[in-house]
């Protein structure tokens, strides 16, 4: 029996991890994301805290823990001492890998795909994409796929939204993976629930053949080498200047 997140928040979770126990069945617990910290800003705050014991006792429960983070590894094991590491990937049949090509006649496309849950980490990047669209107007546009745009950007004439919400991740795939852009950017803030991320979205950015600025935190930097397959920023300055080098170059 596999059981992932917070489906614990379910009735009957716990009539069902003990029925598999009487039978003998192996119970695996899977997460990708520390739960037991989600910041207060996030919109998720108040469910996951409505969640968390269900999730406790099921990690206590459980034969083995599945994660896809060394830092969450961590994490979990004070409460499961039988922790696995599986480093996420992508479905090939999901996601098809397409070649890099340089920009064509246009605007440059500079794009961010996450859920609401992210408007924090893109409220404090808003500053530098205003600054990027003023001095290069006309000449670069913004694109937001799930998550709502900060405010200062959400009525200037060069930002799009298209407010996504597939519930299904085959959808979701078959529909991202076709979406055209240029630059992605994938900001998070520092904090102890970012550090416990995957690098997913890199990967997903990745096989649509876009090169991205990335922030400069625990799941990126494991598999970024900063120059060579994506840009690392931490410093405002850092994502101004790096996004504006790949603006300006399309062959970097």
């Amino acid at each position: 029996i596999i059981i992932q997140r917070d489906f614990p928040r379910f009735p009957g979770s716990m009539q069902m991890v003990q029925n598999a126990q009487s039978l003998g069945k192996p119970v695996i617990y899977e997460t990708d994301d520390w739960l037991f910290d989600v910041p207060e800003w996030n919109i998720q705050h108040a469910a996951y805290k409505n969640y968390l014991s269900g999730m406790l006792w099921t990690i206590t429960q459980a034969d083995r823990v599945v994660t896809c983070n060394p830092l969450l590894a961590q994490k979990l094991s004070i409460f499961n001492s039988e922790i696995r590491i599986f480093d996420n990937y992508l479905v090939d049949d999901l996601w098809p890998l397409r070649p890099p090509v340089e920009s064509q006649d246009g605007p440059v496309k500079i794009g961010f795909m996450g859920s609401q849950t992210h408007q924090e980490d893109l409220r404090a990047l808003a500053p530098i994409l205003l600054t990027i669209l003023e001095k290069y107007a006309g000449r670069v546009s913004l694109t937001f796929w799930g998550c709502k745009p900060p405010d200062e950007l959400a009525d200037h004439p060069s930002v799009i939204w298209n407010d996504i919400h597939y519930q299904s991740y085959v959808e979701f795939a078959d529909y991202f993976s076709k979406q055209i852009c240029d630059i992605f950017i994938a900001p998070l803030s520092q904090n102890e629930f970012n550090r416990a991320k995957s690098p997913l979205k890199y990967l997903e950015y990745s096989s649509l053949g876009v090169s991205g600025v990335y922030s400069k935190i625990d799941p990126y930097e494991g598999v970024i080498q900063d120059g060579k397959n994506g840009l690392l920023a931490a410093a405002p300055q850092d994502w101004f200047e790096k996004i504006e080098a790949l603006v300006l170059s399309p062959t970097l």
